[in-house]
């Protein structure tokens, strides 16, 4: 064989081993990428299961406060108590311990919207509890809009973005 021959054959040759690399390249990045994927929706997995145990005594405890979140009537007659005698020190306390209840769940709705946690597994664990939230609470979110003076509603506007999202109108 002539030496262009040889030059020729071992281009193709090189040529073969650098497309075959570059094959296997690709195919061990996208292997790496579902690899990485699946361990990042198990991090969030877990992340979400974690919150949800390490928030149930605090979960608990706001109950002793006030109704359960879907005790509608109960509510409505609480939020009617505080409107009532908005000044009086007990409502007061209880106004507060609503906010941080509130705030609480607005923090839950901004890290399930910047993906924190798991959005279907959180949906399965609290998604009814958090529907009953904003829209037996959605009375004291609009007095405490007015209080304030939040033209724009910003105040727990996360909690009734996801609410909408998760289908309870406003």
């Amino acid at each position: 064989m002539k030496p262009d021959g040889w030059t020729a054959l071992g281009t193709w040759a090189l040529f073969g081993a650098t497309l075959l690399g570059a094959v296997l390249v690709i195919v061990t990045l996208n292997s790496s990428r579902r690899e990485t994927k699946r361990a990042n929706s198990r991090i969030k997995k877990q992340a979400t299961v974690n919150f949800y145990a390490d928030t149930l005594e605090r979960r608990i405890n706001w109950q002793s406060d006030f109704p359960h979140p879907r005790q509608s009537e109960a509510i409505a007659l609480m939020l009617n108590r505080l409107k009532q005698q908005p000044l009086s020190q007990e409502n007061i306390l209880l106004k507060n311990k609503i906010h941080s209840y509130l705030a609480f769940w607005e923090l839950t709705a901004v890290a399930l919207s910047h993906n924190v946690f798991d959005r279907d597994l959180f949906q399965d664990l609290l998604k009814g509890h958090f529907l009953a939230v904003e829209e037996n609470y959605r009375p004291f979110i609009e007095d405490a809009r007015l209080e304030l003076k939040d033209k724009d509603n910003k105040l727990y506007a996360e909690i009734q973005d996801l609410a909408r999202a998760w289908g309870n109108p406003e």
